[in-house]
């Protein structure tokens, strides 16, 4: 037997032949109903860069007189009921939100399960037409930033044109061109993305999105920092010294290749250095100068370091004893005499008497006879 119903019991005596009356009902069970039967994507729901947004009201059937429990559940992986269970009175109504991740777009349902019955609500989503978008190469001019070619295409198995537009988390910094177009299915089209020069490292996401639900395509695009150099180029390699302080200049560079400007700080193991300039930004085309003041009193010596946004730190030594001293007008201090000491004579000896030797007599030649030519006969 179906409720509601009602029935009269009939008791009778079979002594007295009396009979009893005994009225009997049942009321019908308070059954759920759902004010949406289906729930169609992108015409039924809003659209989110995630999902969808549903809503649907419950409410009990006419003719239930009794409260019910209800509690929501669906086949589909990562929807989310808000409320997902509840109680309902007579005249009560619940509003019950549902998110219905992008990943879902197939058919489902979504069902709301009471004591005596579960209302169902059916879910359909087509696939929208699916947008394609690559990044290809960059190239990099100082001073004005990156030429970027980009490609951009309708899928192979959409069924209808798309609607193709772009956008930048940079906002209007970064220009598309073309910034929107039409493309058929199975169709490309070539666009050019100018980035204007900018401090490295940095990220930037270009977006690409379609006006009939395509998923958006996210293309990412960076620069890292380039490396700084810093050298002391005073002559020499040393500092200048006026007495009071020494007086340094420390070039800042980037590689001639590099590619983006980079951001730069100045610190010192002093507290008493003074920079010209403790920041800054570099091109590689436009070197630095920065004049460090280092005052006398924090000799012998120690070191400036230049931090960049890259997260390098760069570090120049220095010495008081290796600066180059500037001469200064100085009173020159007055001699102070002293004493010269005497010499203390001392007695020369007398010379010793030597034995003159005797005179060795003069040897004499010995006279040879000469002999008496004699004639010589005549023949």
């Amino acid at each position: 037997m179906n409720c509601p119903a009602s029935a009269d019991l009939i008791f009778t005596e079979l002594d007295t032949h009396s009979i009893h009356h005994l009225p009997w009902s049942c009321k019908a069970s308070s059954t759920l109903t759902s004010k949406s039967s289906s729930l169609v994507a992108n015409s039924d729901c809003s659209t989110s860069n995630s999902g969808w947004n549903c809503t649907t009201t419950l409410a009990l059937a006419p003719g239930s007189t009794s409260t019910l429990d209800w509690s929501a559940s669906s086949g589909l992986p990562g929807v989310i009921f808000n409320p997902s269970s509840g109680t309902l009175s007579t005249g009560q109504t619940a509003q019950v939100s549902i998110f219905v991740p992008g990943g879902d777009c197939q058919n489902g349902t979504f069902s709301f399960t009471g004591p005596a019955n579960t209302a169902s609500v059916s879910w359909g989503c087509t696939p929208p037409p699916a947008l394609e978008a690559n990044l290809g190469n960059c190239t990099y001019s100082a001073g004005q930033g990156w030429s970027c070619l980009a490609t951009v295409g309708s899928n192979e198995n959409n069924t209808n044109t798309v609607n193709w537009n772009t956008s930048s988390s940079e906002g209007n910094n970064i220009t598309f061109s073309p910034a929107s177009g039409q493309l058929p299915p199975g169709q490309t089209a070539q666009v050019t993305i100018t980035i204007p020069d900018t401090a490295c490292p940095t990220n930037v996401t270009m977006t690409f999105s379609g006006l009939e639900g395509e998923y958006p395509v996210k293309v990412p695009w960076s620069c890292v920092a380039p490396m700084l150099t810093a050298s002391e180029v005073d002559p020499g390699g040393n500092c200048s010294n006026n007495n009071t302080s020494y007086t340094c200049t420390v070039s800042l560079a980037l590689p001639p290749d590099s590619q983006g400007d980079l951001n730069w700080s100045a610190s010192s193991s002093s507290t008493a250095v003074t920079f010209s300039q403790s920041s800054g930004t570099i091109s590689p085309t436009q070197p630095q100068q920065v004049i460090v003041i280092v005052p006398s009193s924090d000799c012998p010596g120690g070191s400036f370091a230049f931090s960049d946004s890259g997260g390098t730190i760069t570090t120049v030594s220095w010495s008081c004893g290796n600066a180059t001293s500037i001469a200064t007008p100085t009173d020159t201090p007055a001699a102070t005499s002293t004493d010269t000491p005497t010499v203390t004579s001392t007695d020369t000896p007398a010379d010793t008497p030597t034995d003159t030797p005797a005179d060795t007599p003069t040897p004499t030649d010995t006279p040879t006879d000469t002999p008496t030519p004699t004639d010589t006969p005549t023949q």
